[in-house]
């Protein structure tokens, strides 16, 4: 996440006329909820991978890699969606995500 966070960061400052502290503010409120449930997806994996035996999970791991390979790229959650437009002109809306193959506000 570091280089997204970067790239918003540097968008943010140079298109912005705000304080730095403002522009900070508005950084950490586009920011919080995703980088939130990206937290929460990790600890429940963790919780996931540790309740399990090692031939579970490694029936686990080939059922997973089976069904991402059925049914593709599209399944992935919504983490890896993400993207900042960088042609958008507002900058409350260059945070966007991919649906059905365009990029839309959140």
């Amino acid at each position: 996440m570091a280089l997204e966070d970067t790239s918003l960061l540097a968008l943010l400052l140079t298109r912005s006329e705000s304080s730095v502290q403002d522009v900070f503010a508005q950084f950490e409120k586009m920011r919080r909820k995703r980088v939130e449930e990206i937290v929460d997806a990790g600890r429940r994996q963790k919780s996931n991978k540790t309740q399990v035996s090692t031939i579970g999970m490694y029936i686990r791991n080939i059922m997973v890699y089976i069904f991402f390979s059925l049914f593709g790229v599209s399944m992935i959650s919504k983490a890896w969606r993400y993207r900042i437009d960088w042609e958008e002109r507002d900058i409350n809306k260059v945070v966007k995500s991919f649906k059905d193959g365009k990029l839309i506000a959140p």
